[in-house]
């Protein structure tokens, strides 16, 4: 009885030690706080034009290039967008207002950029419905290039749009 009563407590003061006594497990510090990334991937072509994904969202920014001469970094409609200005090699660095940040390193090829396919389809000049329905084909003709799902058309959407569009410009058809 005693033996089993003394089995009980070791055993008991062996489990609780162990259980005091695991080590704290380190996490591994991220690669780096504040995430950079080109829409158009780390290869431009010169005068090619790419949004910068940062994040993580809703933090403000300040977004600046190794070599502006390269590739320059602008603000559009509160979207930074990098630049492809001559051949080489630049550094995108945004950092937020704790100082953290992130970098992306974007290649500048010589070659120029590629031109459009011609389309083939009526003129987009003869109606404005035609111009409409040729400018969502040709978006969604990019979008699938780039993996990315097609936009839906919406003739009630479109004309909805342009009678606010002509109202507000008093424009008469």
């Amino acid at each position: 009885m005693k033996k089993a009563r003394l089995t009980t407590r070791l055993t008991a003061a062996i489990l609780t030690l162990s259980l005091l006594t695991v080590p704290a497990i380190a996490a591994d510090p991220p690669a780096s706080v504040v995430r950079v990334n080109s829409y158009k991937g780390s290869t431009l072509e010169i005068g090619e034009r790419s949004g910068l994904m940062i994040g993580p969202s809703g933090a403000e920014y300040t977004v600046t290039s190794s070599d502006p001469d390269t590739v320059a970094v602008e603000q559009v409609m509160g979207f930074w967008v990098a630049v492809a200005k001559a051949e080489g090699t630049a550094s995108i660095t945004a950092a937020n207002r704790a100082g953290e940040r992130g970098t992306l390193t974007l290649t500048v090829g010589s070659g120029t950029p590629a031109a459009p396919a011609a389309v083939d389809g009526p003129s987009p000049t003869e109606e404005p419905n035609d111009v409409r329905l040729e400018l969502v084909r040709l978006i969604n003709q990019t979008r699938k290039a780039n993996g990315v799902a097609e936009l839906p058309v919406s003739e009630a959407i479109m004309i909805g749009e342009l009678n606010i569009i002509r109202q507000k410009y008093d424009l008469t058809v």
